[in-house]
């Protein structure tokens, strides 16, 4: 059975987008400086990369990657709608980012396997790690510091709660 036959066009939109939503959820945390948020979108990349190299049969994930950013930048914005301060827009991408796993979540349950679900949040939780660990927060020019703040360990700690 297609994807199409599978699942609605807003079902589809929040299974791709669940997960890019989680990785800028992380990546708000505890925003560093331009490098790091460089190593925080390689490690977005690298785990989907890593991810479906480990599943290379599961067509869930394929589809997922292969329909690229299709709907993401809209959910995204819908999450970040209003006014505030930037905690504020913080808040509201993480929250609408584990309220869009968990559908996402729900969806797969009730129509897709047990290896695809599996698959996918495998894919979202390695994902959320690596980004959280993917660049040093607090140092100076790359010296001291932490790999994981407590308000990323803090939304990690949410992640993994939802997808165990």
């Amino acid at each position: 059975m297609s994807i199409d036959e599978r699942f609605s066009p807003e079902e589809w939109r929040l299974i791709r987008a669940a997960p890019a939503l989680i990785g800028s959820g992380m990546v708000a945390a505890d925003p560093g400086g331009p490098v790091s948020l460089v190593k925080e979108a390689v490690a977005m990349g690298s785990s989907t990369r890593d991810t479906l190299l480990e599943h290379r049969d599961n067509a869930l994930l394929r589809a997922i990657v292969e329909a690229r950013d299709d709907g993401i930048k809209e959910e995204l914005d819908a999450v970040l709608d209003g006014a505030g301060s930037a905690m504020d827009k913080r808040d509201r991408l993480q929250t609408g980012a584990l309220e869009r796993l968990r559908a996402a979540l729900d969806v797969l349950e009730a129509k897709a396997g047990p290896d695809e679900i599996e698959a996918y949040k495998q894919w979202v939780r390695t994902m959320a790690r690596r980004v959280a660990e993917a660049g040093k927060e607090g140092g100076f020019l790359g010296f001291g510091g932490v790999r994981v703040t407590e308000s990323e360990q803090r939304f990690l700690d949410r992640v993994e709660a939802l997808v165990d």
